[in-house]
């Protein structure tokens, strides 16, 4: 009997842990990964996994929150994706360019909305040298 009461108590703890945390990095990754694949530059009208992969991902910071009751989450991370071909665009500058290969450093946020099962991604933002970019957007 104690044991039993030992385990459901145990259980109570881990469920209540979970509703009170946050996203986690590998949360926000997915997400990322996730609009990269319904969105890119409209010009080649392809979505941009076709054109990067993401290297590396770090969360840098987070910002826990509430609106009209319901609890938010934004992570704020930076990340180093790989061109997997090239990019080229008479509309861009240069330094927008890319060449298959090359490593292209990103910041950027994903927003989480808390939901009855848990956090889910609402919006992910891109950007290089302080500019938003559309490779991620949602």
């Amino acid at each position: 009997m104690r044991t039993l009461v030992f385990v459901g108590l145990l259980s109570l703890i881990a469920a209540c842990s979970s509703l009170s945390s946050t996203p986690s990095e590998q949360d926000a990754r997915i997400a990322l990964e996730s609009a990269m694949k319904r969105t890119g530059p409209l010009f080649y009208r392809r979505n941009a996994s076709e054109f990067f992969t993401v290297q590396s991902f770090r969360k840098t910071n987070g910002i826990l929150g509430e609106k009209s009751g319901v609890k938010s989450y934004t992570l704020e991370f930076e990340s180093e994706w790989r061109a997997l071909t090239d990019l080229n665009n008479p509309f861009y500058t240069r330094k927008d360019n890319f060449r298959k290969g090359d490593l292209v450093m990103f910041t950027g946020t994903v927003d989480f909305i808390r939901t009855e099962k848990g956090w889910r991604a609402s919006a992910v933002r891109c950007y290089r040298g302080g500019i938003q970019q559309p490779f991620c957007d949602n």
